[in-house]
C-alpha cells in the first residue's frame, strides 16, 4: 500500500520490500521505495538475487499464473496472498476479495484514503463494453502497461 508521502508504507515500518514491474515501470517501482526486479520467466532467481535474506511474504496483483512460484519463492503457502488470480483457491491461498464485508469496507476505506492524497495507478488502454473481449485478450497477455478499463453507456 502506498503511503501518504508516495512511498510504500511496508518499507516505513522497516521491511525490505521488492516489486516486480516491466522494464518501463522499474523507476517508479524504485521511486516508491521498493527494490525493482523485471517481472516475467525467471523472476523468481531475481527476486533472490536481491534479497538480502528469504522471502517473509509475497502479496500477488499481477493475476497472471506467478502464484506457484510465489509459493515456492516463500517456501510455503503461508503468507502468500493474491488480489488477482482466483487459482488461489487450487493452492489453498488466501485471494482477499473473498474477504468478510467488514474488512472490504475497512479496506476501501483505507484505498479511499490514499486515492485522496494523490495515489498514483498506472493507466493501461480503456475500451468500451462493446469491446470487452479485446481487452481480456490484452489483459491475458500480460503486459498492458497500467489498469484495463472498460467503459459502460
Amino acid at each position: 500500500m502506498i503511503g501518504e508521502q508516495g512511498k510504500c508504507r511496508a518499507s516505513g515500518f522497516g521491511a525490505t520490500v521488492i516489486g516486480t514491474a516491466g522494464p518501463h515501470n522499474l523507476d517508479e517501482v524504485k521511486s516508491l521505495g521498493a527494490i525493482p526486479v523485471r517481472y516475467g520467466d525467471g523472476w523468481p532467481s531475481r527476486v533472490r538475487e536481491v534479497a538480502s535474506r528469504p522471502v517473509d511474504a509475497v502479496f500477488d496483483a499481477s493475476g497472471h499464473g506467478v502464484l506457484p512460484d510465489s509459493v515456492e519463492l516463500r517456501g510455503s503457502n503461508e503468507r502468500v496472498v493474491t488480489i488477482a488470480d482466483l487459482a488461489a483457491f487450487e493452492l489453498g491461498l488466501p485471494f482477499s476479495a473473498s474477504g468478510q464485508e467488514e474488512w472490504t469496507k475497512e479496506v476501501l476505506e483505507e484505498i479511499l484514503g490514499h486515492v485522496r492524497r494523490g495515489l498514483r495507478i498506472a493507466q493501461g488502454a480503456g475500451y468500451p463494453l462493446e469491446e470487452a473481449a479485446a481487452a481480456q485478450e490484452e489483459s491475458e497477455k500480460g503486459h498492458p502497461g497500467g489498469k484495463l478499463t472498460i467503459a459502460v453507456s
